[in-house]
């Protein structure tokens, strides 16, 4: 088992390396075309209060436009997955330890897989923040690493990393960690605390997975570039080029229409949302 020293040391040496990342946005704002951006949208709903019509609704919508996903907590997903069986594009995420992450591991890794069991394809899951912080590192490994063998591939793993309540160095920690449990995303926020993305931390993100993609010791993971989700905040369509330009692959938001209908030049009465 890995100590905090090991990944201390092991960050250090990602770090060293970031100014030679040169990391590239895998998506062109300059040549978007309707159907790529709304590609890049995970259609969200988790409200505490959000019902099933609502549920039903933003599945509907997510077919209209080609969604990526819709994002639900895990007593919708059945639902949602009932709803999008006859779209199989549009996939259902669930999130996992929403919002605190501060659950025990055991009930994570249970959510994680009745949430797969109900046929959820893929899974933001809110880091525990505090083991970062702390400094417990291995902790914070130990834990991705059982979510990973919980939700194994093909299922799609994100790493709600919340960085507004992290320092840049523990964005980084956090960062390095996910990519050597195998996740296949890190996230910005869940948009229940704090600002939300912002452009640094997705530049900073991207950077560090770029980093991590030209090392050698990721064993299979090795070579596999994680992606860079931007969540919170994300209300229109200058919002979501900015992270785009960024780095980022997806975007959470829960003002997708808006965004689309902002493309599209069709104005829109939808309220901004919350942009998660």
């Amino acid at each position: 088992m890995s100590t905090d020293e090991f990944w201390k040391s092991k960050i250090a040496e990602v770090s060293s390396t970031l100014e030679r990342a040169d990391p590239k946005p895998a998506i062109s704002c300059h040549d978007l075309t309707a159907s790529a951006l709304a590609s890049t949208i995970d259609h969200t709903l988790l409200r505490p209060d959000a019902t099933r019509d609502q549920v039903a609704e933003l599945c509907d919508e997510a077919v209209r436009y080609g969604f990526a996903a819709v994002c639900v907590r895990v007593d919708f997903v059945a639902l949602a997955v009932a709803r999008l069986q006859d779209a199989p594009a549009t996939k259902v995420a669930c999130v996992v330890g929403f919002h605190e992450g501060t659950h025990a591991t055991a009930a994570k890794v249970a959510e994680a897989q009745a949430a797969v069991a109900a046929g959820a394809a893929e899974l933001d899951v809110v880091l525990n923040r505090e083991t970062v912080q702390a400094g417990t590192l291995a902790s914070a490994h130990e834990e991705l690493k059982a979510l990973r063998s919980a939700a194994p591939p093909p299922v799609v793993l994100k790493l709600i990393l919340e960085t507004s309540q992290l320092s840049r160095d523990e964005v980084i920690a956090a960062t390095v960690i996910a990519g050597y449990a195998g996740f296949d995303f890190v996230k910005t926020s869940t948009g229940f605390c704090g600002r939300g993305a912002s452009v640094e931390d997705v530049l900073l993100m991207n950077r560090v997975a770029t980093a991590l993609s030209q090392r050698d010791d990721l064993g299979e993971f090795k070579g596999v570039k994680m992606k860079v989700k931007a969540s919170g905040g994300v209300r229109s369509l200058e919002d979501a080029k900015k992270m785009l330009d960024a780095g980022a692959e997806r975007i959470g938001t829960s003002g997708g229409i808006r965004i689309m209908k902002d493309y599209l030049g069709e104005g829109s009465s939808e309220p901004a949302g919350s942009g998660y």
